[in-house]
């Protein structure tokens, strides 16, 4: 739940960079992240066969009013509406709506032994950087699969992509990212890389 709602977020925040969303939208995405997931899994045990892999947006989407009945109570209509202004590219028919309200079956294969996230193919800078993000989250949830006696290397070739935010806050968000991937990496046995054509990313002070 976690690491969607850090996802949502991310994505809420380079698409409306102008917009202040505060604690209780959070607090409010958060809590119908949870409640779709729990209704999830209940749909999944009472019929395996028929339920989808995983919940899409609609679902959570369906629980937003009631949880921003319970948490904002007199202005749970103005919250609504805002957090639909601001995910209507989700929707099944948005600029979005292939990553959030698509279903979709990942094919694993144990003889695997290379996993490779091209990003070179996206020209739109905002769905480049929503795919990087994704693709962390990937990485990160792939991570906790991989026994930790086995050699791992985990690559970012142009790093700086994904770290050059459209504002303090999205670059923030990038850097506090790769910061926690580098970190869990470390906890799990896994060298990490960084590769840059850009020398000015090793010398700025602080690094990225």
């Amino acid at each position: 739940i976690s690491n969607i709602l850090s996802f949502i977020l991310f994505v809420l925040q380079i698409k409306n960079p102008k917009e202040n969303i505060s604690s209780i939208f959070v607090e409010v995405l958060n809590d119908a992240l949870k409640r779709a997931a729990i209704d999830f899994k209940k749909n999944k045990e009472i019929d395996p066969s028929s339920s989808p892999e995983h919940f899409v947006w609609s679902d959570i989407q369906r629980q937003i009013p009631v949880s921003a009945s319970v948490l904002c109570d007199s202005t749970s209509s103005e919250v609504c509406d805002k957090i639909g202004l601001w995910t209507s590219s989700f929707e099944e028919s948005g600029s979005l709506g292939f990553i959030f309200s698509s279903y979709q079956k990942q094919k694993k294969d144990a003889k695997d032994q290379l996993l490779i996230f091209d990003l070179d193919g996206i020209t739109d800078p905002i769905i480049q950087k929503i795919a990087s993000f994704l693709s962390f989250l990937t990485i990160q949830k792939n991570f906790k699969r991989l026994p930790r006696e086995s050699k791992k290397l985990l690559i970012f070739e142009e790093l700086g992509v994904f770290l050059a935010g459209d504002s303090p806050e999205t670059q923030a968000m990038g850097e506090r990212f790769v910061r926690d991937v580098i970190k869990t990496a470390r906890k799990q046995g896994i060298q990490a890389f960084g590769l840059s054509n850009e020398v000015e990313d090793f010398l700025t002070p602080g690094g990225k």
